[in-house]
């Protein structure tokens, strides 16, 4: 089997097989990240400290996995519309603080023998919200004569302390954080992992069915000094072809070409590429010459490969116009 001798040719092999190296490190990363997040989830059960050490701690208490022995039954003093979590006062017996939790966990505690049998419950705390403390002082003061109501924040924080325990939240902000990481991680490494093997597979794949005679014929081409290889966009324009390395090594004649037009994505409204469609003589339409920032070098490029290629064949129908796509629905409709 021959082979191409294009030093172009190889150069866009060895970038696919580094961009599979590539994606496969981030792969590796992603597992990496999962491990420290492993790492942090033990460290925080074997360092859970009780939610009054924490509250009296002169260190940073907030974000921290804190634990309780209740021993009454949650009093209910906020709760939203539609949410299934609300806050309650609790004591273990002692002192009163404030926790967050939802239906399921309250009805493990609303139960008169905690009283005799304290439960453990569990969470992450978190700085109280100023306006959960007005509601708090507000229910607190009801009922309790004046010289015993809670006055101001600091004698709120020398009832309550300055966090809660979020029952909702079982993780600490950087455990969360690093799952993000790793799920980001590995979802970007997989799908480019994927793609990069796809493309170097179909690449390698179309150049193997491609007879001896055709292959000299593409190499003489690409060799040719009136030939430029386009790196950026991945492609060569010769004197007879436009040779168009992405997705898989495509071929096609200038004299197949029929129609021709400019062609953008957009995420919101906002140009993220450029592109341009060539449609052939049996209807199939090829994307060529994508470019994602439009710089002015990048914009002398791209124009560079349109009027190339409108040099190689005059026919060549030109824009996404009405009149165009209605020729071409007609033609392709009569086969």
């Amino acid at each position: 089997m021959k082979k191409f001798t294009n030093k172009n040719v190889q150069k866009e092999k060895n970038s696919m097989i580094r961009n599979i190296a590539i994606f496969f490190v981030i792969i590796i990363l992603a597992f990496g990240l999962k491990l420290w997040e492993n790492e942090i989830k033990q460290k925080e059960d074997s360092e859970i400290t009780d939610l009054n050490t924490l509250i009296l701690s002169k260190g940073e208490n907030e974000d921290k996995k804190g634990y309780l022995d209740v021993k009454s039954i949650p009093y209910q003093f906020a709760v939203a519309d539609g949410v299934d979590e609300s806050y309650y006062i609790v004591t273990d017996g002692e002192f009163l603080y404030i926790a967050y939790m939802d239906n399921t966990e309250f009805e493990k505690l609303n139960n008169e023998e905690i009283k005799e049998t304290p439960v453990r419950i569990e969470g992450i705390t978190k700085e109280i919200p100023d306006e959960i403390k007005e509601i708090a002082i507000e229910v607190y003061n009801e009922g309790i004569e004046d010289e015993y109501k809670i006055k101001n924040d600091q004698e709120f924080y020398s009832y309550f302390g300055s966090i809660y325990l979020n029952m909702a939240v079982s993780e600490s902000s950087t455990t969360i954080m690093v799952r993000l990481g790793f799920f980001m991680l590995l979802f970007v490494g997989v799908i480019g992992f994927i793609a990069a093997l796809w493309r170097y597979i179909a690449f390698g794949r179309t150049i193997e069915k491609m007879d001896n005679s055709l292959i000299s014929e593409l190499d003489d081409e690409m060799n040719n000094p009136e030939a430029f290889y386009y790196e950026k966009t991945h492609m060569y324009l010769t004197n007879k072809y436009i040779i168009n390395f992405l997705g898989k090594f495509t071929v096609i004649d200038y004299k197949d070409i029929i129609w021709m037009y400019s062609y953008e994505q957009r995420t919101n409204g906002i140009k993220t590429s450029q592109a341009i469609r060539v449609m052939n003589n049996e209807g199939k339409t090829y994307t060529i010459a994508t470019i994602t920032a439009m710089t002015k070098a990048q914009k002398a490029v791209y124009d560079e490969i349109w009027n190339t290629i409108i040099s190689k064949n005059s026919n060549i129908k030109l824009g996404y116009t009405k009149e165009n796509i209605k020729e071409m629905k007609e033609r392709f409709k009569k086969k």
